[in-house]
């Protein structure tokens, strides 16, 4: 099994207070069989607004439409990955999923 993160960006326009509870309530019912099943290993929301820093160190604000959310799910590979990523609800509400594989973090030596 391998670790894929996913990336998920909210649609442009706001959604109505109806369609939020909505997608909520049907995200959670994708993601607890699968935290249930070890599959979900973490999940994020991240809020609107923000601050993208350039390598000459100027900021642009971040605004809504930006990630949304980063989920972390066990997968056999991209393509079972990506089957999982299709079936999410938010989909059909305009939010978008980016499937990416996570690389391995190298070995940190050990401070004395």
């Amino acid at each position: 099994m391998f670790d894929f993160v996913l990336i998920f960006r909210a649609r442009p326009r706001a959604l109505t207070p109806d369609e939020l509870a909505r997608r909520q309530a049907a995200a959670i019912a994708w993601a607890q069989p699968l935290r249930e099943h070890g599959t979900l290993v973490q999940s994020i929301l991240v809020a609107d607004g923000g601050v993208a820093i350039a390598a000459d160190g100027t900021s642009t604000e971040v605004g809504a439409g930006a990630i949304a959310a980063i989920t972390v799910i066990r997968a056999s590979d991209l393509e079972a990955a990506t089957a999982l990523a299709r079936r999410h609800p938010g989909l059909a509400f305009g939010t978008s999923v980016e499937v990416r594989p996570v690389k391995p973090l190298p070995t940190l030596p050990v401070r004395g």
